[in-house]
């Protein structure tokens, strides 16, 4: 049967949850932001470092901030105790990873910064002679670096004429925009704006006692970047290259790249040094405003937004006054996803299309005690794929019934995506004792690729800890994805239960109240255009 539906963007206004309008957010006065004037004082950042793909901990990892380390745990923990300030550089290395580096602010305001540090395994390792140099390309993808012979030095200037080992890494932020080091503000020499991103790769080279290498002066080496996109429109012809600066902590362009349509495009062009190169474009952006409220009503201070590209790759974020608003930017004429969080709280996320001025969002974002958040997101097939909730009282949260986070059920689907690549949002404000269980449906049907060769990933954010699920074997025609569980015991603690089975029915057919009743009736409803 021939399914539509009308794509839907829930802006969450006073018919679905009822919340008093933002107050003060207008244009806003960036000095009024925590982040520009940080004052002095000692703050602290509680992270994680986790495998960017799989979710599981990264043990070992190296964390620095200014003249600061730590050592994340076997849990990927870790803490550093550092000075306010309004961009503070938390880089991350580990054995098999490529580094990342995240930016966070501490102020008065937010005096403590939480955040998970994603980190990608290498794509591909190989030796070499550095007398001779090489192509070296990383296995079933475009990604490659040419090395010339005797092109490869120490620090201190002698050339790697024996074996030197290569490490590539195929940064694709369309995956995770948090895989890419920064926080997309790139400098092409006329100032610091934000930037979209069309695909990165990180290359590093060792010699045989580990020591770093990078070009002699004067030479160069030719890259190529697997082009990436969620949009659907082919990417530039020629387009920026900017490398990564962890000192600056910011994208620095330098040189170009052309895109060849091979058959996994890719951007090609020259550099000068190795680091992690982008391939993107820097935009003028427009200004998103709004508030952020507890679920009291109560204005959060501190707290961080963030703008996440729906069709473009790129975000940028923003702090919340004291009286809870904030000015985020975003690209123009796009279609962006806003939500915010504070140390392990997040709030409910909505979908904004964007002009070519300032867009004010009508109602609160809402920050609830729950911590929990459920992120689905794939690639351009299928088409549709759906998030699916059903909570211990028998309700089903989906794109037929959203829910509500300020009454009963207490959790909503925020931001529902028909047209590919997500994402969906689910977004718990209150949890209730008994158990949540969790599926991805594939409601367009479609299996060339299905949810395992899009690939389909969700994201889910329990109490501050990231868990992060692929679709198992065993896909075949099943539309059914029955993905975790949560438990909450009479306490409120939560437990995370990895389910991963597939199954052709539908489970709203079998799915009960604990009176026996059906959750809602669980109708299913044709899409409409």
């Amino acid at each position: 049967m021939l399914k539509h539906r009308k794509r839907s963007w829930l802006l969450l206004v006073a018919a679905t949850l009822v919340l008093s309008a933002c107050g003060g957010g207008g244009g806003g006065d960036p000095a009024d932001d925590p982040g520009d004037d940080p004052g002095t004082g000692l703050g602290a950042i509680n992270g994680r470092v986790v495998n960017a793909i799989t979710g599981g901990d990264v043990a070992g990892a190296t964390i620095t901030v200014g003249d600061k380390t730590a050592t994340s745990s076997a849990t990927g923990e870790f803490t550093v105790s550092t000075d306010y300030g309004d961009r503070i550089g938390v880089s991350v290395s580990a054995e098999g990873y490529a580094d990342n580096q995240k930016i966070v602010v501490l102020s008065e305001a937010q005096a403590t910064a939480t955040l998970t540090v994603k980190l990608l395994e290498v794509s591909h390792t190989e030796t070499f002679s550095g007398s001779t140099g090489k192509m070296i390309a990383v296995p079933a993808s475009s990604a490659a670096v040419d090395i010339a012979g005797n092109s490869l030095v120490t620090a201190d200037g002698s050339v790697a004429a024996g074996d030197v080992t290569a490490s590539l890494t195929i940064v694709n932020p369309s995956l995770d925009p948090e895989v890419m080091p920064g926080d997309f503000m790139g400098d092409d020499g006329s100032g610091m704006r934000n930037m979209e991103s069309y695909g990165a790769l990180a290359a590093t080279f060792v010699d045989a006692s580990d020591a770093p290498l990078n070009l002699t002066s004067g030479t160069t080496s030719t890259i190529r970047i697997p082009a990436q996109t969620i949009s659907g429109v082919a990417p530039p012809p020629t387009i920026p290259l900017f490398y990564y600066d962890a000192t600056q902590l910011k994208w620095v362009q330098q040189g170009t790249a052309t895109l060849v349509n091979d058959v996994e495009p890719y951007y090609t062009g020259t550099v000068e040094h190795f680091s992690t190169w982008n391939a993107d474009v820097l935009y003028d952006s427009v200004d998103i405003t709004g508030c952020v409220q507890d679920l009291s009503g109560s204005p959060v201070a501190g707290a961080k937004v963030t703008s996440t590209g729906d069709d473009y790759i790129g975000t940028a974020t923003a702090y919340t006054r004291t009286d809870g608003t904030f000015t985020v930017r975003a690209r123009p004429n796009s279609v962006v996803v806003v939500s915010a969080s504070k140390e392990n709280s997040t709030s409910n996320s909505v979908s904004i299309n964007t002009g070519d001025s300032a867009f004010a969002i009508p109602s609160c974002l809402l920050m609830g005690t729950a911590q929990v958040s459920i992120k689905l997101t794939w690639g351009e097939a299928p088409a549709d794929l759906d998030s699916y909730l059903f909570t211990p009282g028998g309700d089903e949260i989906s794109y037929s019934m959203s829910g509500a986070l300020d009454t009963s059920p207490y959790a909503s689907l925020d931001v529902d995506d028909t047209e590919s690549y997500g994402p969906e949002v689910i977004t718990i404000s209150q949890l209730s004792p008994g158990q949540y269980q969790y599926f991805v449906n594939n409601f367009s049907e479609e299996y060339s690729p299905g949810q395992t060769g899009s690939p389909a990933r969700v994201e889910l954010l329990a109490n501050g800890r990231s868990h992060i699920y692929s679709p198992p074997a065993g896909e075949d025609t099943n539309d059914w994805w029955h993905v975790f569980d949560l438990t909450v015991d009479n306490s409120g603690n939560v437990s995370v239960t990895t389910v991963g089975t597939w199954s052709s029915t539908s489970p709203s057919a079998f799915k009960t109240s604990p009176s026996g009743k059906s959750a809602q009736g669980n109708t299913r409803f044709d899409r409409i255009n």
